[in-house]
Parts: C-alpha cells; sequence; structure tokens
C-alpha cells in the first residue's frame, strides 16, 4: 500500500494481467510475426519476373547497339568520302577509296601526280565503336571503289553499305556532286536489300544477299 500528498492509500498497479502471465507474456510485448526470410514461392516469382523483363530488354538492347554502331559508322565512311574529295581538290589529284569488305576497311589513295600510290589514310571498321562490316560497294550499279577526279567530284554514283548485326545503313555519292547522303535501306524478300535513293523510284538498286546486283538502273 501507498499513500498520496493527502495521506489516502492507493493499491499498488499490478505489473501484469495474471490470464497474461499464465500465457507467458507481457501484455506490452508485439504480437506482429516477423519473418526473416523470402518463402521458395515469392523467389520463384521473382525470378520469373527478372527473366520476363529480362527477355524482353535484351533484344531490344542488341537492336539499339547495332543500329547506333551502323549509323556511327555510316558517318564515319561518309566522312572519308568527303575527306577524300577535298584532298584530291586541294591537291589538284585522283585519288580513290578502296572499300576492303574482307579486311572491314577503307583506304584513300593519290592514283595521280607526284604522289600517285601514296596512302592517305586507312580506316578500319571491325574495331571499336563500330564493330560493323562493309556488305558492298557498288559504281554504277556494279561493284568497283569510289574515285574522285582533280576537282574532287566523284567519277561515277557510289553506294556504300554498313552492316551491323542486322541494321544497314547506305553511304551514296552521285556523279559529279560532293554531297554525300545517308540513309537506311529497304529490305526486299530472301535478304535483298534496295538501295535505291529515297528520291529514286523503289527498286532501282537492288542487290541479293551475296552482294549481287539483281535490279540496278
Amino acid at each position: 500500500m501507498t499513500s498520496d500528498r493527502q495521506g489516502v492509500a492507493r493499491r499498488p498497479r499490478p505489473l501484469a494481467h495474471a490470464a497474461d502471465v499464465r500465457g507467458g507474456r507481457l501484455p506490452f510485448e508485439d504480437n506482429t510475426v516477423r519473418r526473416s526470410a523470402f518463402s521458395l514461392v515469392e523467389l520463384v516469382v521473382v525470378i520469373a519476373i527478372i527473366g520476363v523483363t529480362a527477355a524482353i530488354a535484351v533484344p531490344r538492347y542488341g537492336k539499339s547497339l547495332s543500329r547506333y554502331r551502323a549509323q556511327l559508322a555510316a558517318e564515319r565512311v561518309a566522312e572519308e568520302l568527303r575527306v577524300a574529295g577535298e584532298h584530291a581538290r586541294s591537291r589538284e589529284a585522283a585519288v580513290s577509296v578502296t572499300a576492303d569488305t574482307l579486311a572491314e576497311s577503307l583506304t584513300v589513295t593519290e592514283t595521280s601526280g607526284a604522289s600517285a600510290g601514296s596512302v592517305v589514310s586507312t580506316t578500319r571498321l571491325n574495331a571499336d565503336p563500330y564493330r560493323a562490316d562493309l556488305y558492298l560497294s557498288l559504281r554504277d550499279g556494279v561493284r568497283g571503289s569510289p574515285s574522285f577526279d582533280a576537282a574532287g567530284l566523284p567519277e561515277a554514283d557510289v553506294r556504300i553499305v554498313v552492316m551491323s548485326g542486322d541494321m544497314y545503313v547506305v553511304v551514296a555519292m552521285a556523279e559529279a556532286d560532293p554531297r554525300v547522303s545517308v540513309w537506311a535501306p529497304r529490305l526486299w524478300g530472301g535478304g535483298s536489300l534496295d538501295l535505291s535513293d529515297p528520291g529514286e523510284p523503289a527498286g532501282t538498286v537492288v542487290v541479293d544477299a551475296d552482294g549481287a546486283v539483281v535490279v540496278a538502273p
């Protein structure tokens, strides 16, 4: 028994109810059950979600990477053609650009003047960041190498195809026109490519899967 300041006796409060004590727990204990690990079902669901997400994301990433590499390599090829034309004009010498589809490289070489035979530059597309292939080089509808006269102008129509994965990009120049065009070709059945300029009728220049011209101007 205790008493307050006025001397009124008060009984002490019990620490716990008898039923709680008999039950083996205190009233202030948290009855919430805590789990320290995931169940097998939860793990299977999480793994399934990760698998589905990866199955969707990985192919899209691969296509995006191929598109990026093909476009980047095509821009590099276009720049090499511009440089070749400028070099020919500044040196007043004919220049050729050899597309090696085995080494996946472009080589700019002077073909006239005092420095005839000298290599101006070599660009390899099978290394980072391009990882691309030179699929085909066209000149007037047949295989060939781009060439520039002493005025820096292409001596014939040129189409070069750059490929990365299943993505293709065309780099083209028209005869006597220093401008370089870059576009994605239309695909035909059986792996054929329509290399027609966007301003030309579809099917003007078509090559098969081996690079052989099946339709040409």
